[in-house]
């Protein structure tokens, strides 16, 4: 697929992608939507982030629903929204999502950042970086990380 300027739409995804070592989380470096996952406009509409990076590194995404009737989506292991990598994304409901976060101890996480990215998140505001250069350098949202910081 070729956009108006000729560039494959996995040009443009993964130029917006800060790709590291492949067990490590690769974050969505463009915009970061309220609900903590990235975004991309495909074909006229917003696709979040994950679900492209899914499709680019495995295939598509089946047509398959769960027993409630909703479709299987995209699910990560590292439980960070913004993260591309497929080796941490994999298919699946709803409810085994939910599972896997409460079996990692993942429950509380805030607008798609776990406690660990929040504690680096702090340590770099309080040694003088800017809220908007540590929210984009770790991919999570910036009103979400100012709302959320102590004190």
């Amino acid at each position: 697929m070729t956009g108006k300027r000729g560039r494959t739409l996995a040009e443009r995804f993964w130029e917006k992608v800060d790709v590291r070592g492949p067990d490590e989380c690769w974050p969505w470096k463009a915009g970061i939507g309220s609900h903590g996952y990235g975004g991309i406009r495909v074909d006229g509409e917003t696709r979040t982030s994950h679900t492209v990076a899914y499709e680019l590194q495995h295939g598509p995404i089946p047509e398959e629903y769960d027993e409630a009737g909703k479709r299987i989506e995209v699910c990560h292991s590292c439980h960070f929204r913004p993260c591309c990598n497929g080796a941490h994304l994999s298919l699946g409901t709803r409810a085994q999502n939910a599972q896997q976060m409460s079996d990692a101890g993942r429950s509380n996480q805030t607008k798609g950042y776990t406690e660990e990215q929040m504690k680096i998140a702090v340590l770099r505001v309080k040694s003088g970086q800017s809220i908007r250069s540590v929210a984009r350098s770790l991919g999570i949202n910036r009103n979400a990380l100012a709302n959320n910081l102590p004190g």
